[in-house]
């Protein structure tokens, strides 16, 4: 188990830290330290003392990858003036499905087997990208199920140029000093053909233009652990040396499940799945550190967190998240 630079052992060698204890049995929470949970949990934004044990700089540059919720996060530190590479004006040049959603959420990665593909076909030289994945849509139309559905079906060209773009950032990833991983779901649909998972779902048109070719999963335990062991492998081999990782659960929950169970109890195995599997590939690696966001936005003021669809985390308290992360790093 890691424990963050709050802790230490007391005379008995017990481990201790500032955020140890929820209350204290007979004693008046008031009149004790604000560290206590009970104490924190009636703050509209609840601190929580992470675990981090390595520090960072000013200097330090950044790769985000993983759901919507990276997005937000690494928007507020480049306006903060850190470097961050998985940032680029490119992404202006693809046109976005409709004037609702920007065209940088197609660099939104969802689950931890479309992040692995990225990782694969940016940073191993004998692992590039399958022009195979190209899926055929209508008679002149494809998509990339590796991207995200911001982007709208287009023409093999097209798909290919905007896969260009990607793949010049996502070369970054071997440069940087530290890489975010936001997990996001375990909900995921694989091509059968190719043997690997998709980013986004494939709709009922590209199911029926290729019949066969998609089937439903949901990413167990040991799938989602070996996926980010293999990132780790990755980044260890390719990556700059002494490149650190720092993972994050994202708070926004599955928008739809395709099981059979209630999206609420749906999305909270998802959760709970990906917080497990952070905590055991966390404390196998001593470059890899876990930060909090989805505990924050979880236990926070609701109104204060979330936007009117109570999935979106509102750019106001993005901010409060990333102040707490500020302040463990730096």
């Amino acid at each position: 188990m890691k424990f963050g630079r709050i802790s230490k052992r007391n005379g008995s060698g017990i481990m201790v830290n500032d955020g140890d204890r929820w209350m204290k049995a007979g004693v008046d929470p008031a009149d004790l330290s604000g560290n206590l949970a009970v104490n924190r949990l009636n703050n509209p934004v609840v601190q929580m003392f992470p675990s981090s044990s390595f520090s960072l700089s000013k200097n330090t540059s950044f790769f985000m990858i993983g759901s919507c919720f990276a997005r937000g996060l690494e928007i507020i530190l480049n306006k903060k003036g850190f470097k961050v590479f998985s940032l680029s004006d490119e992404f202006s040049q693809w046109k976005a499905i409709n004037s609702d959603v920007k065209p940088i959420g197609a660099t939104n990665r969802y689950n931890t087997g479309s992040i692995l593909n990225d990782f694969r076909w940016a940073l191993d030289p004998e692992n590039p990208f399958p022009e195979e994945a190209y899926v055929v849509y209508k008679s002149d139309q494809f998509i990339d199920l590796h991207m995200s559905a911001q982007l709208p079906p287009t023409s093999l060209d097209d798909l290919k140029t905007r896969r260009a773009i990607w793949d010049n950032v996502t070369a970054n990833l071997k440069d940087v000093d530290v890489i975010t991983l936001t997990l996001g779901l375990v909900e995921v649909w694989k091509d059968n053909e190719l043997g690997i998972f998709c980013n986004t779902t494939p709709d009922g048109y590209a199911q029926r233009s290729n019949p066969g070719r998609f089937s439903f999963e949901t990413l167990d335990f040991r799938q989602n652990l070996e996926n980010l062991e293999e990132i780790h492998r990755l980044t260890s081999k390719f990556g700059k040396p002494g490149q650190k990782i720092i993972v994050t659960v994202s708070p926004v929950p599955l928008a739809r499940t395709y099981t059979s169970k209630d999206i609420i109890l749906a999305n909270t195995y998802s959760k709970s799945v990906l917080r497990a599997v952070t905590e055991e590939f966390v404390d196998a690696h001593e470059n890899v550190d876990y930060f909090p966001s989805y505990e924050i936005a979880l236990n926070s003021q609701r109104d204060l967190v979330w936007s009117e669809d109570k999935r979106h985390v509102q750019g106001p308290f993005a901010h409060k998240i990333m102040d707490q992360f500020l302040s463990a790093y730096f």
